[in-house]
């Protein structure tokens, strides 16, 4: 009874410890990559100067299209984040946060607007899956790999996805 009793809790310990921590934990460990890391600084100014063909590439391919912008969380980080273009006007984008900001706690509404002078990258996404642009993304799987070794196979295969030409 008392090694019944003993086995019960230590499932319902793992179990709860899963439920709590293990199961939120990100599939791949985060990236460490400086803020002012010389290859991300170049990437972003590549990005903000192709907003032009970015433009053009979603009057071709309407919500296709994703942003890379910047989350100031309640924590007093700023992490920079993916969303979905809903709609281009003038000088604003109206957006659909994609990614959930990791330093920020409690809700936050996910439909917003933002200036197109806070953009860092963007991606659309072809027919067929091949994606343009993700500047940033290719300094990102670049570190990964000088960090990691190599690119864990999830990566490979989304970088894969990129038309880097």
């Amino acid at each position: 009874m008392l090694l019944t009793t003993a086995v019960l809790v230590l499932l319902v310990s793992l179990l709860l410890y899963w439920w709590l921590v293990a199961r939120n934990r990100p599939a791949i460990a985060p990236l460490a990559i400086d803020q002012d890391d010389p290859l991300m600084t170049e990437a972003i100014a590549q990005a903000r100067a192709g907003l032009g063909q970015f433009r053009r590439l979603l009057d071709e391919h309407p919500r296709a299209g994703s942003v890379k912008l910047p989350f100031d969380s309640n924590s007093g980080e700023t992490e920079f984040i993916w969303a979905e273009v809903k709609l281009i006007e003038d000088d604003q984008v109206e957006v659909l946060y994609s990614t959930p900001p990791v330093s920020h706690s409690g809700r936050i509404e996910r439909q917003q607007r933002h200036p197109l002078s806070d953009i860092v990258d963007w991606v659309v996404e072809l027919p067929g899956g091949m994606r343009r642009g993700g500047y940033t993304m290719r300094v990102m799987f670049q570190r990964a790999r000088e960090q990691w070794g190599k690119l864990p196979a999830e990566l490979q295969a989304e970088e894969e996805k990129y038309l880097w030409s």
